[in-house]
């Protein structure tokens, strides 16, 4: 899994090989939006103010409230802290993202060997 942030918007990303044949290798991605809801329940499940969450953020409480009702999108950096504050561990979706990159540069030496 891999975050990206494009036009306003975080995504979730997971990516997984997929070799039909030994002339063809395809990424398969499969995409989740971060939406105001999750950032909220993340809020919530961790009995957090929205401004206590903005103060973490260096936010105002308005543009936070913003990010729960999808108003804005919230930026990688920001969501990383939420997730911090929040006590999730983020370590398993970069563990993941460096075994997908580990994955894909054996397959593509793979088929550069053939």
């Amino acid at each position: 899994m891999e975050f990206f942030y494009s036009t306003g918007r975080l995504f979730l990303v997971t990516a997984g090989i997929v070799s039909k044949n030994a002339n063809k290798v395809q990424t398969l991605m499969m995409q989740r939006q971060i939406v105001g809801n999750d950032i909220k329940n993340m809020r919530l499940n961790a009995r957090y103010s929205q401004q206590r969450i903005a103060d973490v953020i260096d936010v105002t409480r308005g543009t936070y409230r913003n990010y729960e009702s999808d108003r804005y999108g919230i930026s990688l950096s920001d969501f990383i802290k939420l997730a911090h504050e929040c006590d999730l561990d983020l370590e398993p979706v970069f563990q993941q993202i460096d075994t997908i990159n580990e994955n894909v540069k054996k397959l593509c030496i793979q088929r550069i060997k053939k």
